[in-house]
């Protein structure tokens, strides 16, 4: 599913991710207020990079086994810079790095 929307290097580290949290019997669940915008493009149009300062409204951290709710973390904005490639016939992300606060 991932790989609709991603491309390695970052799709192998987001699966990794996503593997250890399910190794650990937990689930994430958060919600995210986005508002990208391109900051420049490659000279041949092949890749874009964006600039978003992303803001979590909330971050909530479940049992899996028992759907019991384990910790909440409530909110902040983050700087957020992502690349973003042409493949095949649509755009993945393929980086991103986490900026500071915004």
């Amino acid at each position: 599913m991932l790989n609709a929307v991603a491309m390695d290097p970052l799709l192998a580290q987001v699966s990794q991710d996503v593997a250890d949290v399910r190794a650990k019997g937990l689930i994430w669940r958060f919600h995210n207020v986005l508002n990208p915008g391109v900051q420049g493009r490659s000279k041949d149009g092949s890749a874009v990079v964006i600039l978003d300062c992303v803001h979590t409204l909330g971050a909530y951290k479940f049992d899996a086994k028992t759907g019991k709710r384990l910790n909440a973390w409530r909110g902040g904005s983050r700087q957020y810079q992502a690349i973003m490639r042409f493949a095949g016939n649509t755009w993945k992300i393929s980086d991103a790095r986490q900026g500071g606060k915004c």
